[in-house]
């Protein structure tokens, strides 16, 4: 056997190749956001970047361009949906946050600190209940809008510590973008859909009677 055989055969080819295919992934979700103007490409994005990256840590060796079009055709007008109603969620949410934390800066007053802790954990929770809800929409495409977004909350305390640590990969991520924009922009792009994938779409297992929507959801976006 040559050394390019034993190569491609190798462990090392299989995660370089790995490593290739989801810098390709994301450069894709970013073209999406870019071109549906952030807000139409956003969710469609998330979703169709979390599941090919779900194929390609499980063993999918496929192309992948046509993979994420059929994922992003097929969700996009849910997705919208989704996003013009927790825009509206986190915006509200956001103007409180900045409105205490200037009070804040004003003069310190105990009601100021609560309700800037309150609306900054309510912010969080609200986008950990986002990402919930835009990859429930895709394992049950039958349900209502607002029934997804009450489970995509549901499921942001259900699985706590999952939503903690996402929560905190995102503030670092935020953090790292107000540092140092390029490199945090980099890092967020390349390890959203492995966070989201890992913390999220691995988690679903765990719920009753859920019986592998996921697999049957990723599996259809290849044919």
């Amino acid at each position: 056997m040559g050394f390019f055989e034993r190569y491609t055969n190798s462990k090392l080819y299989h995660y370089v190749d790995q490593f290739f295919r989801v810098i390709i992934t994301n450069l894709l979700a970013v073209v999406t956001i870019v071109f549906g103007l952030f807000f139409f490409g956003i969710g469609a994005a998330i979703i169709a970047s979390t599941y090919l990256t779900k194929l390609i840590f499980e063993k999918y060796e496929g192309p992948v361009i046509g993979v994420f079009y059929n994922a992003v055709k097929r969700n996009l007008k849910t997705s919208i949906k989704i996003t013009l109603l927790f825009t509206v969620i986190l915006a509200i949410l956001i103007f409180n946050t900045m409105f205490f934390f200037n009070s804040l800066e004003l003069e310190f007053t105990w009601l100021g600190f609560i309700g800037f802790i309150l609306m900054s954990l309510a912010t969080f929770v609200s986008f950990n209940a986002y990402i919930h809800t835009l990859l429930l929409s895709t394992c049950y495409e039958q349900s209502k809008v607002f029934v997804l977004v009450k489970n995509g909350y549901v499921l942001t305390f259900g699985f706590f510590l999952r939503s903690i640590i996402f929560s905190l990969f995102s503030l670092g991520v935020l953090a790292l973008v107000l540092w140092i924009p390029i490199l945090g922009i980099l890092v967020g792009v390349f390890l959203e859909a492995i966070v989201i994938y890992i913390c999220f779409l691995k988690g679903y297992k765990k719920i009753p009677n859920f019986e592998n929507r996921d697999d049957m959801v990723a599996d259809s976006y290849i044919k």
